[in-house]
């Protein structure tokens, strides 16, 4: 029988704030405290959400200052702030609770707090790479960033136990920077909250978007592409999930475009009141301009939601063209709206979804927290039996 291992996981966001990689990071938390491992969580918070908790026997979670104002957007002092705190209080915490592995969430910002204590530190160390961490994948946005730590980023993955990016795209994207390695572990989904439930039959075509209100997750495209074919659907209603810096102006753009009428803005939603409004809608679309592996796809698959995604890193890895849902290219609301048309004439979206109800098992927290705990003994077996 393998022994408990203890775990220090570093993530600059963990729920309620923050997205996907937050996410991840509190299923597989939870999900390793029901197998008899420890967890310990250094994270940023946010006012009124500061300092210790323990909300399971065996997790623990402490949340620094960062200054941070917004439970959906950190911004890249607030990423800094948070690195510079860690870092500080890191070589307490590793005395303090002596952890057997220590498990980085995004090579940048997070990975800066090992900068310079990897070269103490006794423990092995992993790094789960999740979209913008990697060189490349946001090549206007973060390219002269990750040019000026090259040669920390370099050190950090050569170092590493394992690095781990959450899809074979981003995977192979990483190996542009550095050719190793990667054992790829898509994000996961609480297989216990996110079921399916029976839908009412409806005459008006429900549709949902879960996101953040910010250009990366591409709510102006889909509002264009709704415009383009609002006059060929009988019947439709779209539920916005998710707050942003340009919810105001996307709310103008859907009065524009004659839209306002058939939108409800729901705002930011809880975690746990997810699957009540997946298991209330019919098609879940992602416009998304970029991603690394879209965790709220999984979900809404889980659910029993159709898709409808643009073909972003990792949605060739969930959706099955025609049989779970359909994909179309990045950044073009008409081919979105073609496609969006082709669904509603020509598809099943009830057995599409069905289909990716039972697809979205092979993602389930159960698997990927299995996938993880083998990665943490393997390497625990190689710290410390060098060849």
């Amino acid at each position: 029988m393998k022994k408990p291992l203890k775990l220090l996981y570093l993530n600059y966001e963990f729920p309620p704030l923050g997205g996907g990689g937050g996410t991840t990071c509190k299923i597989l938390s939870e999900q390793m405290v029901k197998l008899g491992h420890q967890v310990y969580i250094l994270t940023g918070g946010i006012q009124g959400n500061l300092g210790i908790s323990t909300p399971l026997i065996g997790l623990t979670v402490e949340r620094l200052n960062t200054t941070r104002k917004r439970a959906d957007l950190c911004s890249k002092i607030e990423q800094i702030i948070y690195v510079l705190h860690t870092t500080a209080i890191f070589k307490n915490r590793l005395r303090q609770f002596a952890p057997d592995v220590v498990h980085v969430f995004f090579s940048f910002p997070t990975g800066g707090v090992l900068w310079l204590h990897r070269y103490f530190m006794k423990q092995p160390y992993l790094i789960s790479l999740l979209g913008g961490d990697v060189p490349g994948f946001l090549p206007e946005e973060t390219d002269f960033y990750h040019n000026l730590i090259k040669p920390f980023t370099l050190g950090l993955w050569r170092n590493a136990a394992a690095v781990v990016p959450n899809s074979q795209r981003l995977g192979n994207l990483a190996r542009n920077t550095l050719d190793i390695p990667l054992p790829v572990i898509t994000n996961g989904f609480d297989a216990s909250l996110f079921v399916p439930s029976a839908r009412g039959k409806s005459n008006t075509l429900r549709l949902i978007f879960v996101g953040r209100l910010v250009p990366q997750k591409g709510l102006d495209l889909l509002l264009e592409a709704l415009a383009i074919v609002k006059d060929h659907l009988s019947s439709w209603h779209l539920s916005i999930v998710g707050d942003g810096p340009e919810k105001s102006t996307y709310q103008a753009l859907a009065e524009h475009n004659g839209l306002a009428k058939n939108v409800d803005w729901l705002g930011w939603v809880p975690l746990e009141s997810l699957p009540q409004i997946y298991n209330s809608h019919d098609l879940f679309v992602l416009p998304s301009r970029y991603e690394g592996m879209p965790s709220v796809v999984v979900q809404a698959m889980a659910c029993g939601c159709a898709i409808l995604a643009c073909d972003v890193f990792g949605i060739d890895e969930l959706i099955t063209e025609g049989e779970t849902g359909r994909i179309a290219p990045i950044n073009n609301p008409l081919v979105f709206a073609e496609k969006l048309m082709e669904m509603v004439k020509t598809d099943d979206l009830a057995a599409m979804g069905h289909t990716g109800s039972e697809k979205s098992k092979s993602f389930s927290n159960e698997i990927i927290t299995q996938q993880y705990e083998s990665l943490y003994y393997r390497s625990l077996c190689i710290h410390d039996n060098p060849s």
